[in-house]
C-alpha cells in the first residue's frame, strides 16, 4: 500500500508529463508547419548546402526540400516525444491509495527488483528525452550552417537521426507498466435482494454488464 506522499508524488509526476506532453505537441504542430511552409519555398529559415561549401548554393528544388526537411524532421521528433510523455498511465490516480499503480517494495525479492527497474528506467527515459531535444537543436543548427559555413545538409540530417532513435528509445524506456504488482480486479457488489441475477443484482457478485474497476 502506498503512503499519502507517494500519491501526492505520482499525482506531481502525471500533471508534469501530461503537460509536457501538450507542449510538444504544440511544438510538433508548429514545427510541421512551418517546415511545411519552409519546403514549399513560401518562408525562408535558412539556407543549407547539398555540397561543402563557404557560400550557400543557388536555391533549387533539392535545397529548398532540404531546407524544409531540416525542419519537418525535428516535427516528428517532438510528435514522438509528446506519445511518450502522453503515455503516464503508470501515474494515474486510483486504487487503494489514490493510484492503481503503485510500485512499492513489499514482500518478496522480486517485487524490490521490479520497483529499481521502473525508477531506472524512468529516469532513464527522462535523460534520453532531455537528449534527444538537444541533438534536435544540434542538427537544425548544423544543417543550417549555423556553427561552420562548410556544414552541409547531410552533416544536420546525421545529427536529427541521432535524435530520431533518440525519441524512440525514450519512448522504449518510458514504457515502464510492466514493472508494476498487478492488482486482483475488485467489482461493485449489492447484498442479496432476491432479485434474478438477470435483471441486474446478484448475492455479493458483479452487477451484470459491469466490469472491473
Amino acid at each position: 500500500m502506498n503512503d499519502s506522499g507517494d500519491v501526492r508524488r505520482q499525482g506531481g509526476l502525471y500533471r508534469t508529463e501530461h503537460a509536457m506532453a501538450w507542449l510538444m505537441a504544440v511544438v510538433s504542430i508548429v514545427l510541421g508547419i512551418v517546415g511545411a511552409l519552409e519546403a514549399f519555398d513560401m518562408i525562408s529559415i535558412g539556407d543549407s548546402n547539398l555540397a561543402t561549401s563557404v557560400t550557400a548554393e543557388p536555391r533549387n528544388d533539392a535545397n529548398i526540400f532540404a531546407d524544409g526537411a531540416l525542419i519537418l524532421v525535428p516535427a516528428l521528433i517532438a510528435g514522438l516525444l509528446a506519445l511518450m510523455f502522453h503515455r503516464s498511465e503508470h501515474h494515474e490516480l486510483g486504487g487503494d491509495m489514490g493510484r492503481a499503480s503503485g510500485n512499492e517494495p513489499t514482500i518478496g525479492s522480486g517485487l524490490a527488483v521490479e520497483d529499481d527497474l521502473f525508477k531506472g528506467e524512468h529516469a532513464a527515459a527522462y535523460l534520453t528525452a532531455a537528449v534527444t531535444i538537444v541533438l534536435a537543436i544540434v542538427g537544425v543548427l548544423t544543417g543550417f550552417r549555423v556553427f561552420d559555413d562548410k556544414h552541409t545538409f547531410y552533416d544536420g540530417l546525421t545529427w536529427l537521426a541521432l535524435s530520431g532513435g533518440g525519441s524512440i528509445l525514450a519512448n522504449t524506456l518510458h514504457s515502464v507498466g510492466h514493472h508494476l504488482p498487478s492488482r486482483a480486479p475488485r467489482y461493485i457488489t449489492t447484498p442479496d435482494t432476491g432479485v434474478d441475477l438477470s435483471r441486474g443484482v446478484g448475492s455479493g457478485r458483479p452487477r451484470q454488464g459491469m466490469s472491473p474497476r
